[in-house]
């Protein structure tokens, strides 16, 4: 397994590196440009909730490559305030349509994608 850590600042303005990141993670993986496209856009939802519940100035993006899935973990977020904000459900919605598993532990989101 391999592991790659890669923080941010809680700030908008720093997802489209997290973005690059996973584009070049997921290129190296042979995986084709839709599952690329659909993985990046899961993980800027996932961003995108961390700007209202982060409950840190930084963000946490842990990526875990198993030779048949690879698992992105963000931390530092209280999820139990998922269920308060309806705002997120169209965030929740998506996610969960682009990527094959998704778990909200007490501080992070899961995002599994099969390879």
């Amino acid at each position: 397994m391999e592991r790659i850590i890669y923080n941010i600042p809680n700030n908008a303005k720093y997802f489209s590196s997290v973005r690059l990141v996973v584009g070049s993670i997921l290129n190296t993986l042979m995986l084709d440009i839709e599952e690329i496209e659909d993985m990046k856009i899961a993980v800027t939802e996932c961003l995108n909730i961390c700007l209202g519940l982060c409950l840190s100035p930084e963000i946490n993006i842990n990526f875990s490559i198993d030779s048949d899935k690879i698992d992105i973990k963000i931390s530092n977020i209280d999820s139990d305030l998922l269920e308060n904000f309806d705002d997120l459900r169209l965030s929740l919605t998506i996610i969960k349509c682009l990527v094959d598993e998704t778990h909200f532990n007490e501080m992070s989101i899961h995002i599994v994608k099969n390879l």
